[in-house]
């Protein structure tokens, strides 16, 4: 009786963590997550703010995630230790790479929501 209870307790506590369906909101964007991997539109970028300034968290299907920031219209690692190297793609987009991670991302620069 004990096992259920403290089950039924842990399940009720993953499932408020989750916060919803678990899907990221944002504007989806393309990526691809590790080398040799194909850009399929499979990430979400959310816009937001922080104390330098405007920022942009891209969450990847797996839930990892990348913090970048457009810095002189090149986009730019925000935090963590890889450098981010950016490419100008087609449309007016630009392929933003870091660690063999690439996300296709608008271009030059996406101003942050003022929230």
């Amino acid at each position: 009786m004990y096992s259920r209870i403290s089950n039924a307790i842990l399940l009720l506590m993953l499932s408020a963590c989750q916060g919803g369906d678990g899907k990221a909101e944002g504007e989806t964007i393309a990526c691809a997550i590790g080398a040799g991997s194909a850009l399929a539109p499979a990430c979400q970028m959310e816009r937001g703010r922080d104390a330098a300034g405007a920022i942009v968290t891209v969450r990847q299907p797996g839930g990892g995630f990348r913090r970048l920031r457009a810095v002189a219209g090149v986009w730019e690692a925000a935090d963590g230790a890889f450098a981010a190297d950016s490419v100008t793609a087609a449309n007016g987009q630009v392929e933003v790479t870091v660690a063999g991670d690439r996300y296709l991302m608008p271009g030059p620069h996406v101003p942050a929501d003022t929230k």
